[in-house]
C-alpha cells in the first residue's frame, strides 16, 4: 500500500477529484452546464437504478438495518451492469467493460453485509475516473459529472 500511494495513478486520481471539485466551486447544482451526449447517456444510468427500486420494493422485516430486498436489487445490478455500460460505450471501447463493471457494481454497497460506505463512493469516483481516462468524459463535462451524475448516485445510495 505504501508503494501504491506514491504512484502516478494515485496522484492522477486525486487530481481528478480535485478537478471535479474545482469545476463546481462557487456554482449551484442547479446551474446550467455543458452536457455532452455521452454524459447524458451516463445520466440515464441512475434513472434506471431508481426504476429498479420501484420494481423491487423493500420487504417487511424485523431488522432495522439493511433491507433484504436490496440483495435482489443488487443481483439485478450485477446481471445488468455490462448492458448499462454498453449503452454509452462506443464500439471501440466496449471491451473496457471488463474493467469498468467491477468499479461500477462495487459503488452500490455490499449485498452480503447490507452496508454502504465511503469505500463504495470511492469506487464510483474510480468508475468516473476510468471513463475520463478512456476519453469518454472530458474536462468540460466535469461540472455536470458532479451536479448531474455524482449527485444522482449519492441520492440513490440513500
Amino acid at each position: 500500500m505504501t508503494h501504491f500511494l506514491k504512484t502516478d495513478t494515485v496522484n492522477n486520481f486525486i487530481g481528478f477529484i480535485v478537478s471535479l471539485s474545482e469545476s463546481i466551486r462557487k456554482k449551484k447544482l442547479s446551474d446550467p452546464c455543458h452536457e455532452s451526449e455521452t454524459l447524458t447517456s451516463i445520466c440515464s444510468v441512475p434513472d434506471t437504478l431508481f426504476n429498479w427500486i420501484d420494481e423491487i420494493p423493500p420487504i417487511q422485516q424485523a431488522g432495522r438495518f439493511g433491507n433484504y430486498a436490496y440483495r435482489d436489487w443488487y443481483d439485478r445490478l450485477l446481471a445488468q451492469s455490462e448492458a448499462l455500460m454498453l449503452n454509452f460505450l462506443p464500439e471501440d471501447l466496449k471491451c473496457s467493460t471488463v474493467e469498468l463493471v467491477p468499479y461500477f457494481t462495487d459503488s452500490f454497497g455490499n449485498s452480503i453485509r447490507l452496508d454502504y460506505g465511503t469505500g463504495h463512493e470511492v469506487n464510483f469516483t474510480a468508475w468516473l475516473y476510468c471513463l475520463a481516462k478512456i476519453g469518454l468524459l472530458k474536462e468540460e463535462d466535469y461540472q455536470a459529472v458532479v451536479s448531474r451524475v455524482f449527485i444522482n448516485q449519492s441520492i440513490s445510495a440513500l
